[in-house]
């Protein structure tokens, strides 16, 4: 892999984790966060998997969800690396 790889996976990257981790680390700190995400169903307080902050997180359903959406982000995120790959070979007149 070469810097522009890294350099777009890691563009690709900081957003995801960003947007999957960002509401529970404010729910962890900002009580007016946890009752909203609390009333949107997007975290939950009771059957926990993974604890946030007292007692509310994330149930196995939501798990499942976040997992999901992180494996086809990040298989959008090697597709487009790939697309880049084969366009700059195809460019440069191939191998």
């Amino acid at each position: 892999m070469n810097t522009d790889d890294d350099r777009t996976m890691l563009i690709l990257t900081l957003p995801i984790l960003l947007f999957l981790l960002g509401p529970g680390i404010l729910a962890s700190f900002l009580p007016d966060v946890r009752g909203a995400l609390l009333q949107a169903h997007l975290l939950v307080d009771e059957n926990v998997l993974i604890p946030i902050a007292d007692g509310i997180g994330l149930d196995l359903a939501r798990v499942v969800i976040l997992a999901g959406l992180l494996v086809g982000l990040l298989t959008l995120g090697a597709w487009a690396i790939k697309r880049h790959h084969t366009a700059r070979e195809e460019k440069s007149g191939g191998r």
